[in-house]
């Protein structure tokens, strides 16, 4: 009965249309065959399982499951002791594993040589742009190159040029200076030339002046006219020490106003205070006046002096002072009369004239006191002259 079931059974199997292997036959045919491996490893061969995997292995394109079919089949027979059949497949498992061997090979040689000809494409393609970048690198050198050449070529125009105009600038000084030097000489010699001519004539001038101061003297000293006499003897005296301390000094344009005051002073108490009553005192800054100054502010200083003496106190006292380029000359006494209002118009007319002539002030702060003011004329420092 079994029997009977089993050939009817594969009759319609044989009857039945094959059905079409789709892209899961393979998967079927996996599956088929590795529960027959399990079935074999577990000790019960399953011959038609087995069997059936080699068909569905048949039904499909990938060797290496036939290989693994078949050979499963060959270790089913060798285990069953059929061993004129198990050789066999054997034989056609080991032909297909080689196959497929080769095939794997032949498929990893194509990748291979697919690959080489892709690296050998990315090869020449790399050369290519190697060239390339060279190409453009040996450019961009190039133009760095005349960049370079260009920007050093005019910053050496530009340093040349600044050269030539330094020294251009320097020789022009040179020249100017040497100009000016010659100019200077020139000047100074025409300076001290003058100098000495105003030197030489102010000195005439005052010879002459002391000798009209000597004849007036002499005059009025034959009229008795004590007080006129009196001036006439003061005047020429600052004149003289004027003269003197200029010699003494080494210099013959200007005075040292500190020393006159101290010789003038005794003189004008002998000649002003003959009865020693009176006490004149004098103070100076260390000054330098031009003579064409000292001897205007010499007749102004004699006159207020005379002045101060006669109509003022007993004490007084004079002060010439410095601030910047002004003068100051103060003469003041203890006593409370107005030196400007004293009953001596021409001595008074004389300061005043002297005073324009000096472009000075003079004013009287308070009674007893006298101030004048002028500004200083700058002198010219000369070789060997102090």
């Amino acid at each position: 009965m079994r029997f009977t079931f089993f050939v009817l059974f594969s009759f319609l199997l044989l009857l039945s249309p094959k059905p079409a292997f789709t892209q899961d036959a393979p998967t079927q045919a996996e599956t088929t065959l590795k529960d027959a491996e399990a079935a074999f490893k577990r000790g019960r061969p399953d011959y038609i399982l087995a069997r059936k995997a080699i068909e569905q292995a048949e039904q499909t394109n990938d060797i290496r499951l036939k290989s693994r079919a078949y050979l499963l089949q060959a270790k089913l027979d060798s285990t069953g002791r059929r061993y004129s059949r198990a050789l066999p497949n054997y034989l056609k498992a080991h032909e297909l594993r080689l196959e497929a061997d080769q095939a794997d090979a032949s498929a990893a040689l194509a990748a291979a040589q697919a690959e080489a000809k892709t690296a050998e494409t990315a090869r020449a393609a790399a050369l290519t742009a190697q060239t390339r970048s060279e190409e453009e690198l040996a450019a961009a050198q190039d133009a760095a190159r005349w960049k370079y050449i260009t920007v050093i070529g005019i910053c050496l125009a530009i340093l040349a040029a600044g050269v030539l105009a330094f020294l251009a600038t320097v020789k022009k000084l040179r020249d100017d200076v040497s100009s000016a030097n010659e100019s200077q000489e020139l000047s100074d010699e025409g300076f001290a030339k003058a100098r000495k001519e105003l030197t030489e004539s102010s000195f005439t001038s005052l010879k002459q002046l002391r000798r009209i101061f000597q004849g007036l003297a002499a005059r009025t000293s034959s009229t008795n006219s004590g007080d006129a006499s009196e001036m006439i003897a003061a005047h020429n005296a600052a004149l003289g020490y004027l003269a003197q301390n200029s010699f003494d000094q080494g210099d013959t344009h200007e005075v040292a106003m500190e020393a006159f005051f101290s010789k003038l002073n005794p003189e004008l108490s002998k000649l002003l205070n003959a009865q020693g009553t009176k006490q004149l005192d004098a103070k100076s800054m260390p000054l330098r006046l031009p003579i064409d100054q000292a001897v205007p502010v010499a007749f102004i200083y004699t006159e207020l002096v005379s002045n101060a003496l006669k109509h003022g106190g007993d004490h007084v006292t004079t002060n010439m002072t410095k601030e910047g380029s002004s003068i100051s000359l103060s003469i003041a006494d203890n006593g409370t009369s107005d030196l400007g209002s004293v009953d001596r118009e021409e001595g008074l007319k004389l300061v005043s004239y002297f005073a324009d002539e000096l472009k000075a002030r003079v004013d009287y702060p308070k009674p007893g006191a006298v101030r004048l003011r002028l500004e200083s004329s700058p002198q010219r420092a000369l070789p060997g002259i102090g």
